[in-house]
């Protein structure tokens, strides 16, 4: 994090064949990070303190996409969104505890308190809470407009959500109305509120947030208002305003997003899968084309300029392997 070069490569998977890592996510604890497989059957966990490898927990065939933790560390909820199901996993022993049937699950936060798992819905006009602090898991279905019925009809389709650090709103990036639906949590029972519609560009995935600055970070991967031969943009939001303050073209397709508030910077993984993108300078040998990541500064909102030691400087790129998805930061 300190010179933002890679360090290594690290192994994952269980099977000769491409398992599709996903996602890799650390835990609240900063003790262990896992990998969720989107053509896999284990969840996988390996130790923050070295990278070793703690374990696999075999979890079935699905399109796993996700893992949201409780605020302990101690239980995963793993998305199917397809398949249509979570896996509860208890993270210590790394057993399955149950599983959910939840429409088209995708992603998503636990509440602080340990009372409640948010999970969105990516087909429909809905999100999902569930009751994670009891025996039985009991399911609500929130709409995310006004006096709309759920439905699992396409309509907003939201593929993410993040909590404000004060827990009173949560934000859904909505990937088929291209907008952050701003909801205002009713902390004992289902009936949150819509407080706030903000437009943004194409198709909105993942979402950062600083608790330093006030600012939310969404990329919308497929954006096409930043001009000729350049693909998505980061939209950057004032959570105290609800207000766009900026779009930044950070590379073709940008999608996994982290902040960094340790060192005032958000790292931004770009897909850069779509034929029209840049060509990698490298082949890849999983075929296709390499994506990259670059790097925001929060301190002036553009893209992160490294330093040499001749007093030089240039935009900081660095190309990763094909299809770059998701993004983590730890300490």
């Amino acid at each position: 994090a300190q010179s933002k070069v890679i360090m290594r490569y690290i192994p994952v998977g269980v099977d000769p064949t491409i398992e599709a890592p996903h996602l890799v996510r650390v835990s609240p604890d900063g003790e262990y990070w896992y990998v969720v497989f989107y053509s896999g059957h284990v969840l996988q966990k390996f130790r923050t303190s070295d990278d070793s490898y703690v374990g696999a927990l075999e979890i079935g065939t699905g399109d796993w996409n996700t893992i949201i933790f409780s605020p302990d560390s101690k239980k995963g909820f793993v998305n199917a969104t397809i398949a249509g199901i979570t896996k509860v996993v208890d993270l210590e022993n790394m057993a399955v505890e149950t599983s959910l049937s939840i429409d088209f699950p995708h992603g998503g936060f636990t509440t602080s308190d340990g009372e409640y798992a948010y999970i969105t819905s990516q087909t429909g006009n809905f999100i999902t809470k569930v009751e994670i602090d009891g025996p039985f898991y009991d399911v609500d279905k929130i709409a995310l407009g006004t006096g709309e019925n759920t439905s699992t009809a396409s309509k907003y389709d939201a593929h993410e959500m993040i909590l404000s650090p004060d827990e009173h709103f949560y934000y859904v990036s909505c990937q088929k109305s291209n907008e952050v639906r701003v909801m205002e949590r009713e902390r004992s029972s289902s009936d949150d509120t819509l407080i706030a519609v903000i437009p943004v560009g194409n198709k909105p995935q993942e979402f950062s947030l600083s608790e330093t600055r006030p600012y939310l970070f969404v990329t919308c991967t497929e954006d096409s208002t930043m001009g000729t031969r350049k693909k998505g943009s980061v939209y950057v939001i004032n959570y105290l305003t609800n207000q766009v303050i900026k779009k930044i073209y950070t590379g073709y397709q940008p999608h996994g997003i982290a902040v960094d508030d340790d060192h005032d910077c958000v790292y931004v993984a770009n897909l850069n899968y779509d034929n029209s993108g840049p060509a990698p300078h490298h082949v890849s040998t999983c075929g296709g084309r390499n994506g990259y990541l670059t790097v925001i500064d929060m301190s002036t909102l553009e893209l992160y300029q490294k330093k040499l030691s001749d007093g030089s400087s240039f935009e900081y790129r660095n190309e990763l392997l094909s299809f770059p998805y998701f993004v983590s930061y730890t300490k």
